[in-house]
């Protein structure tokens, strides 16, 4: 499977690609955090993927998961873990053969409402598929708007 580079959540500003998804919730930032940061719940509101598997620390800068959306196995590195604010991650290994980079950062911050969830993504093709990964990436980024959609309504479901 084709290695990738360890992209700092920094980096998607400078990415080929970047998509950049929010949405407020009416729920505390320790609420979203149990969410974001339960990697095995996570197919229950991000869909596009079917299981999401922690490999070494399930926490922590360093630690990681390895997710599958479909028949596709990507593993990834946790770049930031700062609790109840920031989790990002780049993906290190996967069954993209046409990707290079990516990064993912999921900043929580107090808002008026609750919480105002920011979810980036930067995406790089390889060197000459920039164009392809460019229009491959149109279904992960409705992906991606999609599930911050169902991450508010399961944190707004929960009581504290």
């Amino acid at each position: 499977m084709p290695k990738h580079p360890v992209e700092p959540p920094e980096w998607i500003d400078t990415a080929p690609i970047t998509v950049t998804e929010t949405v407020d919730i009416a729920a505390s930032p320790a609420v979203v955090w149990s969410l974001v940061a339960d990697h095995e719940s996570w197919p229950e509101w991000f869909t596009a993927l079917d299981e999401v598997v922690p490999l070494g620390a399930a926490t922590g800068v360093g630690g990681g998961r390895r997710v599958f959306a479909g028949r596709v196995r990507i593993d990834e590195e946790f770049t930031a873990w700062d609790e109840e604010e920031h989790f990002a991650f780049a993906v290190i290994e996967s069954g993209v053969p046409i990707l290079h980079a990516l990064a993912e950062s999921v900043r929580l911050e107090p808002s008026d409402v609750g919480t105002l969830v920011t979810s980036r993504q930067g995406v790089q093709g390889r060197a000459g598929f920039g164009w392809l990964m460019a229009q491959a990436w149109k279904r992960p980024a409705r992906d991606l708007a999609a599930a911050l959609v169902q991450l508010r309504l399961r944190a707004e479901s929960i009581t504290e």
